[in-house]
């Protein structure tokens, strides 16, 4: 939070426009808003992760675009692979579990949950250290189903689309359908999805031994990613927002000028 009005000390009235990109809104929002609307004139545009970007505008005073998390091609190396599966489940936040962000993750995963799920012979790969890149990666690509949720404020996180661009692992998310819809990611098709820890158990359950299911939403999901949402896409779609931005901008300071 103390960052933002940093940003603005040395930008001058005679500045280009600026575009201000929020990346994860978890706290402080009220605070951030605060700032943007006392600098709104020097703005063109907020872009943030979270569709749910009306509030952000009535407070900030600013036009506001959705610009959603991407992946690199590189999470996609070993999609062809015949790499022996090590793990049937796989979550990389398990230090994390009950933090207050993701709704849902520490009721889901829980110990009784997970140790239960051990005893019927689910091997669980959940580190309690953050991974280095390479390990994360490979990771992902030897473990059939990997467990997320979404964020406060109806963020897809990089997770999701790193999970579903692999090739190899099928994502088992919360059904938060405010965070998902928008990016046209579809439940059955390419993720399963749950509403309680005991769906999200039976859904593990399920799809460890339905692999034909598995594999077909895997593909379904990877070819899905590679055409909507790599980082690529984010950067044209970045500068279409801004594009857009800076002419409403230029029409709106025409009839000020006009009704002068």
């Amino acid at each position: 939070v103390p960052r933002l009005p940093v940003c603005f000390v040395k930008v001058r009235s005679d500045d280009p426009p600026l575009v201000v990109m929020l990346n994860k809104m978890f706290e402080g929002v009220r605070a951030k808003m605060s700032t943007l609307h006392r600098h709104r004139q020097q703005v063109a545009l907020i872009v943030a992760a979270t569709p749910t970007l009306r509030q952000y505008e009535q407070s900030s005073g600013v036009r506001a675009a959705f610009l959603p998390y991407g992946v690199s091609p590189r999470f996609g190396i070993h999609a062809n692979a015949s790499m022996e599966y090590t793990h049937d489940l796989g979550f990389t936040g398990g230090w994390q579990r009950f933090n207050p962000r993701y709704p849902m993750r520490g009721q889901a995963f829980s110990r009784n949950n997970t140790n239960r799920m051990r005893e019927r012979g689910v091997r669980i790969f959940a580190p309690n250290h953050m991974l280095k890149a390479e390990e994360y990666i490979r990771a992902i690509a030897t473990s059939k189903l990997w467990f997320a949720t979404s964020e406060v404020g109806e963020h897809a996180s990089t997770r999701f689309y790193e999970v579903l661009f692999s090739g190899r692992c099928m994502l088992v998310c919360n059904r938060d359908l405010a965070a998902y819809a928008p990016l046209g990611f579809v439940e059955g098709k390419h993720m399963a999805m749950f509403g309680s820890p005991q769906e999200f158990e039976a859904k593990v359950y399920y799809y460890l031994s339905h692999e034909e299911e598995r594999m077909t939403m895997v593909r379904n999901a990877r070819e899905f990613v590679l055409s909507h949402h790599m980082w690529k896409h984010r950067a044209a779609e970045f500068v279409a927002s801004v594009r857009l931005a800076l002419a409403n901008r230029s029409l709106a300071n025409q009839r000020r000028l006009r009704r002068r």
